[in-house]
C-alpha cells in the first residue's frame, strides 16, 4: 500500500476513533476486511457510521493533538478525503427546522405517503410540535419507525461507488461487452433503477455474480438462500414480525454466535436490534436479492398472515385466514403465538433486561426491554396476533383472560438456558388496548452478597456492623428501581445462619430465600403489612423484613418491634438518609421512638457501568466538571474514562449497574438532634461532620475511578 495513502488512514483512523465513532472492534474487523478484499481502510471504515444523524454527526467537535481549537467532524471529512464539501451541504440540506428529513425518510421507506406527511407539516404548523410529534399523534407512524428514520446514513465511499465498482469487477472478469456495460450505466441514470438489478433484469449477468461482486465491494459474504439449508433451531431466536419488516433470516448458530441474511448488512441498528433480541453476537450475509430473501422467509415461516381479530355476537373472539374463522384460544396455542413469547422473554434474558414492555400503539403494538435502568424499542406486534400474544401471556399467569377493563397481576415460571426465570406479569387497560408489563427476576440476584453490591470498603463496614446488631431499625432509601429491596436481600443472606428465626413481610414476593419464612401481603383478605406484623411479633422471630413501610400502622408497629428485641429490616421512599428520619415523624412515630429504635440508613441509586469492552481514557472540559458539579472535586489534568460504545454494549458505551450509597450511623449526637426535633439541614450537617459521605460525593468517586462518567452522575444524583 501506498505510504502517503496509510499515513491518511492511520490518520482518519484516530480522529474517528478519538471522536468515538468507530471502535477498536471495528477497527479489527476494517483490517481484516482490507487484507482479504484489498481495498482502502477509509473506505471500510466509512461504511460503519450510520449511528447518529447528520447534524449531531457533521457537528461532533474532535479534539486534535496539534490543534489548540477542536475541529468539527465535517471539516475532518473533507480534510480527509471522506467526502466533498458539496456533498456536505446535501446532506446539511435535508436537515431543517421542521424535521422534513425525518417525513422524507419515512415516505421513501413506504411508513407513511406523501399525502400523509403534508397533512402531518399542517398539523405541524398549527400546533407547533415536533414533526415526529405529530406523526405520532396522527397515527401516521410509530416510535419505533421514527427512530429508525432518524438513523440518517451519510453517503460512505462504498456506496457512492457501487456502480464503479461493480463495473470494475465486470470487466475485471469480461462478463460483459463494453459497449453494452455503456448502454446499462446509461438507462440506470435516465431511469434511476439500481445499476446491479438492472444488469440482473436484463439477463446480462446472472444474481450470483452479482453477489460475487457485492460480495468484494462491502467485505460480507453473500449467502444463496434458494439451496441453504436452515437450522430449524434457530428460527425460534427471531420473532416472524421482526424478521419480515427489517428483511433478515436467521441461518445458523456459530462459535456462539447467530449468523444471519441481511439485504443490507451494514445496517448498524438493524444488527444492534438482532443481537438485543437474540441475546448473541451477529454475523451478517448478504442476501442476493429480495425476492430470494422473502421466499425463503415463507419457506421458513409459512406464507399465511392473520388479519386483525373480530367479536362476533354470542361467540368467542375469532380471526379470519381466508375464509377460515379460529377461535382466539386456538391461536393462543399457536405455534407463531408461542414461539413469539418465548423469543421476546428469551431476548429479554440474554439482553440482561429487568422488564419487558408490551404497549399498544398505533397501527402496532411496541415492544420495550428496559436493560441498565433505560428503556429500548427492539421490535413491533403486528395487530392480528396483539391479542393472542397478550391472552396467552395471561393464561400463563393465570389470570382472566375475558377481563380486560380492570388490571390484573401474576406471575409465571420459565426454563431457559438451563436457568428457572420467575416473570411477574402485571396488565392495565388503556385506550389502545391492555399494556402489559413483565418483571423479569434473575434468580443468580438471591445469592447476592453486601460486597457485590458496590459498597467501597468504609461503607460495607459500617453496613456489616449494623446488620449485626443485636436489634434496632435498618432502612434503605431511595426512588422505585434503585436496587433498596435487593440490598435487603444481600443483608438478609449475610445474616442467615440456622440459630435465628427470619421472617419476610412482601408485596410482592420477589425471590423466594431458603431459609427463610416469606410471607405474601394479600389486602383482599385483609393480610396487610400491619396486620401480618402484629401476627409475626407472636411468633419468635429475631429478624423480620417488612418489604415496605408505607402507612402510620406499620411504621409504629415495625418502630416498636425495633426496640423490643427485633432486628428489624425496611424501606422507604425519600431523597437521601436524613429524609428517612422526616419521613418516620411524617408517619406519626413519636421522635423519642425513632431515635431509640433506628440505627442506621442506607441511601441508594443505581448507575451505568462504564463498558468493559470499549472502555477509553479521556481529559474532560471544564465545561462538563462545572455542569456536573466536579470542578474542584476533580483535579486539573486528570483523565476519566467512558466508553465509546460498541456490540456488547448496544453502542451505549454502558453495561452493567452498580450502586452509589450514603451510610447514616444513628450515634448518640443523632439521637439527641432527633429527640429535640431538629430540622433535616441540621442533622445533615451533623453527620457529614462524622464522616458521612454523600449520595453525590460516593458518585464522584466512582467517576474517578472509570467505574461510571459524568453524565451518568447527573442522570442519577443531583448537586453536591
Amino acid at each position: 500500500m501506498d505510504k502517503a495513502k496509510a499515513g491518511a488512514d492511520e490518520r482518519t483512523h484516530e480522529r474517528l476513533k478519538h471522536a468515538r465513532l468507530i471502535t477498536e472492534h471495528q477497527m479489527e474487523e476494517a483490517l481484516d476486511r482490507q487484507k482479504k478484499t484489498g481495498r482502502g481502510l477509509l473506505d471500510i471504515l466509512m461504511q460503519d457510521l450510520s449511528l447518529k444523524t447528520a447534524k449531531d454527526l457533521l457537528t461532533y467537535e474532535i479534539h486534535l493533538s496539534k490543534h489548540p481549537e477542536p475541529k468539527q467532524l465535517k471539516e475532518v471529512m473533507v480534510e480527509s478525503g471522506w467526502v466533498t464539501e458539496k456533498e456536505l451541504e446535501e446532506a446539511l440540506s435535508t436537515e431543517s427546522k421542521t424535521g422534513l428529513a425525518i417525513g422524507e425518510a419515512l415516505v421513501e421507506k413506504n411508513v407513511i405517503t406523501r399525502m400523509q406527511l403534508g397533512k402531518a407539516l399542517i398539523e405541524q404548523e398549527r400546533t407547533g410540535h415536533s414533526l415526529w410529534r405529530t406523526l405520532i399523534n396522527l397515527g401516521f407512524a410509530n416510535a419505533k419507525q421514527i427512530s429508525d428514520a432518524l438513523r440518517l446514513e451519510l453517503p460512505s465511499v462504498a456506496v457512492k461507488h457501487r456502480k464503479e465498482y461493480i463495473v470494475e469487477g465486470i470487466l475485471s472478469e469480461k462478463l460483459i461487452p463494453r459497449e453494452k456495460l455503456e448502454e446499462m450505466v446509461a438507462e440506470s441514470e435516465k431511469s434511476g433503477k439500481d445499476f446491479g438489478e438492472l444488469l440482473v433484469s436484463n439477463g446480462l449477468i446472472s444474481s450470483k455474480e452479482l453477489a460475487r461482486i457485492l460480495e468484494s465491494e462491502i467485505g460480507v459474504p453473500y449467502v444463496d438462500l434458494s439451496t441453504y439449508e436452515i437450522d430449524g433451531e434457530v428460527v425460534d431466536l427471531l420473532p416472524e414480525s421482526f424478521v419480515r419488516s427489517r428483511r433478515v433470516l436467521p441461518l445458523r448458530r456459530e462459535a456462539g454466535k447467530l449468523v444471519v441474511a441481511m439485504l443490507d448488512p451494514k445496517s448498524v441498528s438493524t444488527i444492534d436490534d438482532l443481537r438485543m433480541i437474540s441475546g448473541r453476537q451477529i454475523d451478517a450475509m448478504l442476501a442476493i436479492g429480495s425476492r430470494q430473501l422473502d421466499a425463503a422467509i415463507d419457506r421458513v415461516y409459512g406464507k399465511k398472515e392473520m388479519p386483525p381479530a373480530k367479536e362476533k355476537h354470542g361467540k368467542k373472539p375469532v380471526v379470519e385466514i381466508g375464509k377460515e374463522e379460529v377461535r382466539l384460544d386456538e391461536l393462543v396455542e399457536s405455534v407463531s403465538v408461542v414461539n413469539l413469547v418465548a423469543s421476546v422473554i428469551e431476548g429479554a434474558i440474554h439482553s440482561e433486561a429487568t422488564d419487558v414492555h408490551l404497549e399498544p400503539q398505533e397501527p402496532e403494538m411496541r415492544v420495550r426491554y428496559r436493560i441498565d435502568g433505560l428503556l429500548y424499542d427492539v421490535m413491533t406486534i403486528p395487530r392480528n396476533i396483539e391479542a393472542g400474544l397478550i391472552s396467552r401471556l395471561k393464561i400463563l399467569s393465570n389470570m382472566d383472560i375475558t377481563q380486560k377493563r380492570l388490571p390484573q397481576d401474576g406471575h409465571f415460571s420459565m426454563e431457559i438456558g438451563g436457568e428457572t426465570y420467575d416473570m411477574r406479569i402485571a396488565t392495565l387497560p388503556t385506550s389502545l388496548g391492555e399494556k402489559l408489563v413483565v418483571r423479569l427476576l434473575n434468580p443468580k440476584n438471591v445469592f447476592m452478597g453486601l460486597k457485590q453490591l458496590g459498597l467501597d470498603a468504609e461503607d460495607y463496614a459500617k453496613v456489616d456492623s449494623l446488620i449485626h446488631e443485636p436489634y434496632g431499625l435498618f432502612l434503605t432509601t431511595g426512588p422505585i428501581g434503585c436496587g433498596k429491596t435487593t440490598t435487603l436481600y444481600a443483608a438478609l443472606n449475610q445474616i442467615n445462619i440456622l440459630t435465628d428465626s427470619i421472617v419476610t413481610i412482601e408485596d410482592p414476593i420477589e425471590y423466594e430465600l431458603p431459609g427463610i419464612n416469606q410471607v405474601q401481603v394479600d389486602y383482599k383478605i385483609n393480610r396487610t403489612f400491619a396486620n401480618t406484623l402484629r401476627a409475626v411479633l407472636r411468633q419468635d422471630v429475631d429478624t423480620l423484613l417488612v418489604g415496605e413501610v408505607r402507612d402510620v400502622e406499620t411504621a409504629q408497629i415495625a418502630s416498636g418491634a425495633a426496640v423490643t428485641g427485633h432486628l428489624v429490616f425496611s424501606t422507604l421512599h425519600t431523597n437521601d438518609a436524613v429524609g428517612a428520619i422526616s419521613r418516620l415523624a411524617h408517619l406519626q412515630v413519636p421522635h423519642f421512638l425513632i431515635s431509640t429504635s433506628i440505627i442506621g440508613i442506607v441511601a441508594q441509586r443505581l448507575v451505568r457501568k462504564i463498558c468493559a469492552h470499549c472502555r477509553e481514557e479521556y481529559e474532560p472540559g471544564d465545561a462538563v466538571l462545572e455542569e456536573t458539579g466536579l470542578k474542584g472535586k476533580i483535579k486539573p489534568g486528570t483523565r476519566l474514562s467512558r466508553g465509546k460504545g460498541c456490540s456488547y454494549c448496544y453502542h451505549t458505551g454502558y453495561r452493567g449497574r452498580t450502586g452509589i450509597f450514603e451510610v447514616l450511623m444513628v450515634n448518640e449526637r443523632i439521637r439527641e438532634l432527633i429527640l429535640r426535633h431538629a430540622s433535616e439541614a441540621e442533622i445533615r450537617q451533623a453527620v457529614i461532620s462524622e464522616g458521612m459521605r454523600t449520595l453525590f460525593e460516593n458518585a464522584a468517586e466512582k467517576v474517578k475511578d472509570g467505574v461510571t462518567t459524568p453524565e451518568e452522575l447527573m442522570r442519577t444524583v443531583r448537586g453536591g
